[in-house]
């Protein structure tokens, strides 16, 4: 498979539509579990990159990473302050191409159809809801062409029914003002219910199992 042109000006091409975003709470773990499992195996070899917000990074000259998903779970521990994983594979998106981009991916990814994954990031020092999200269409402001991106539609497709399917607690906002409103669209797995019950904090509260619900 012959893998499309790489568009490299940022400035000419924007977000055609809304684009594609589900959010969910999930732990390492998790991610990992998913990224072994739910990747289409047509599209194969695949790998993630981003910036590195780490401190351990920071004093890189290569100011970002490329590993492959397998690698997911071990990089989390060396580099717990990174939180945006942008997933491509090689037979759609050139390495090379990423490579030499490598320090501008947030503005390059995006515009070239690839599925980022949010996860490990913290608000008020409690974890963050995790995101899978993917922009698949884009519009040349210039001469109007437009591009999609079917192939990364339906990896994402793919990760988000595997992600779904351990999705088995609803969620609770607690207010300020000490109002609690269940929630039962951003969802928790079991392992987020298990490292909340070990003293591990989110932006949510656990809600009630769902097992046996249709979601």
């Amino acid at each position: 498979m012959k893998g499309r042109q790489f568009l490299h000006d940022s400035s000419s091409w924007r977000r055609k539509g809304i684009g594609r975003r589900f959010d969910f709470f999930a732990t390492d773990d998790d991610i990992q579990s998913w990224l072994n499992l739910g990747l289409p195996l047509e599209y194969r070899s695949y790998f993630l990159c981003g910036p590195s917000l780490g401190k351990q990074s920071a004093t890189a000259a290569n100011a970002g990473f490329i590993i492959g998903p397998e690698d997911f779970l071990q990089h989390r521990e060396r580099e717990a302050s990174d939180w945006e994983y942008w997933l491509f594979s090689e037979k759609l998106t050139s390495l090379n191409a990423i490579r030499s981009r490598l320090t501008e991916i947030d503005r390059m990814a995006s515009i070239n159809g690839l599925v980022l994954l949010q996860h490990g990031q913290y608000n008020r020092e409690k974890m963050d809801a995790s995101s899978l999200c993917v922009v698949d269409k884009v519009v040349n402001i210039n001469t109007l062409e437009e591009r999609q991106f079917k192939e990364y539609l339906g990896i994402y497709n793919s990760l988000k029914r595997v992600i779904k399917a351990d999705l088995v607690y609803s969620t609770k906002h607690v207010f300020p003002d000490g109002k609690v409103l269940e929630d039962e669209r951003l969802l928790m797995t079991e392992n987020v219910v298990a490292s909340i019950n070990n003293g591990a904090r989110y932006i949510n509260d656990v809600g009630r199992a769902l097992m046996g619900e249709k979601r």
